[in-house]
């Protein structure tokens, strides 16, 4: 199945809480956990650029729920997840299964470094007073030539309540990015407007 394709019926993956909606993913209506517009947006966007990437090691930081990563782990790829909220971990943990197993863990492990070979992280680095210092250690994770696709928040000039509630420090520019990215020592491929770098 490529990473585009749906499955045509509704589906437990993991356990009774847990639902694969054929348009939408993975989803655990029963435990509150449904994706909201914004991430079925990304989801899409994700799925299409790695539509020619083959099944490999993967790290997602700042995984949330892996709903994501768990779809990942359906298609073949070795899932990773870091997440430093418990809540969300044990969210995640219920999309983890002996068929489509995913590590999860609060913290990376130092034991992890050079062995991925795509990491991801979505809405992360608009929290972290140290971004650039960040992604400069999220290298050290992956193998020499591995991919780090990232999603932020962008448009400075639309800070607003929600922002400071949700724990943002800023919001980034496209030149900003750039600049961050680069200053951590990645190589900017692409920008999918409005938010998405690969």
């Amino acid at each position: 199945m490529s990473l585009t394709e749906h499955p045509t019926h509704i589906m437990p993956i993991s356990s009774s809480d847990v639902v694969q909606h054929p348009h939408f993913g993975p989803a655990m209506p029963g435990l509150n956990w449904v994706p909201a517009p914004r991430y079925l947006m990304r989801r899409d966007r994700v799925f299409r650029h790695l539509t020619d990437i083959e099944p490999c090691r993967v790290i997602d930081i700042g995984c949330g729920p892996a709903a994501q990563l768990s779809e990942l782990a359906q298609r073949g790829f070795e899932a990773y997840g870091v997440d430093r909220s418990d809540q969300a971990l044990d969210l995640a943990r219920n999309f983890s299964n002996p068929q489509n197993p995913m590590i999860l863990r609060a913290e990376l492990d130092p034991t992890w470094r050079g062995r991925f070979d795509l990491a991801l992280s979505f809405e992360v680095i608009e929290h972290l007073d140290e971004d650039v210092a960040a992604m400069a250690e999220w290298r050290e994770y992956l193998k020499l030539g591995g991919l780090i696709m990232i999603s932020t928040r962008a448009h400075p000039s639309r800070w607003n309540a929600a922002d400071v509630w949700a724990g943002h420090v800023r919001r980034y520019t496209r030149d900003g990015l750039k600049e961050a990215v680069t200053g951590a020592g990645w190589t900017c491929r692409a920008f999918v407007p409005p938010q998405v770098l690969v």
